[in-house]
């Protein structure tokens, strides 16, 4: 809809982000920021009258922006802003979502210092070049999955709406299938950084 998001999603996100997660909800904040951060650059680009090509990488700020903030990862929030927003990793969008992205995490870690999301992980270090090998192949692993299973949602979701299942009850069928599931295996249950 070239970038135009209403005003007032700004505020419902807000709003139903921090009364869902507070309420222990189990969603994360990758969703609502990335929501967030795209109508308030739509709408201030929709004030400030920018064409639809400045809008778009306007709202790629903002997302880049909300992501880099939420997470303290300013390359990962310019990077996935270029790839699944914008969709353009030209320098014309590059430059401002970079600085954006880089921006808001220098503010965050000012207010919250340099916090770190995942910090269990284990530092890894190469040994040798021969490595580059089995990176290839779990690269190539890891796409081959994500396919599967971005294809297996759609297939599913299709599948559902075939049923003769009231709309209004759906939902609570889909929570009944979660926590049969997570009976079996509980990590599922939350947003799943500490099952990460």
């Amino acid at each position: 809809k070239n970038s135009i998001i209403r005003p007032i999603v700004v505020l419902v996100k807000i709003l139903a982000s921090a009364i869902c997660i507070g309420s222990g909800g189990s969603v994360g904040r990758e969703g609502p920021i990335v929501q967030i951060g795209a109508a308030i650059a739509s709408t201030t680009g929709q004030i400030l009258r920018l064409s639809p090509v400045q809008l778009k990488t306007l709202v790629g700020c903002g997302v880049a922006a909300g992501i880099s903030a939420t997470f303290n990862a300013p390359i990962a929030g310019a990077l996935f802003s270029l790839e699944l927003i914008v969709s353009d990793f030209g320098l014309t969008p590059f430059t401002p979502i970079l600085v954006s992205s880089v921006s808001a995490a220098a503010i965050t870690r000012h207010f919250h210092g340099n916090v770190i999301e995942f910090i269990d992980l284990k530092q890894f270090a190469m040994s040798s070049p021969k490595e580059f090998v089995l990176y290839l192949i779990l690269g190539i692993a890891a796409g081959l999955v994500a396919f599967l299973f971005s294809r297996s949602i759609y297939r599913l979701e299709d599948l559902f709406n075939k049923t003769k299942i009231p709309q209004w009850i759906r939902p609570a069928f889909g929570g009944l299938i979660v926590g049969i599931i997570a009976l079996k295996f509980p990590h599922i249950m939350g947003v799943g950084y500490d099952t990460i």
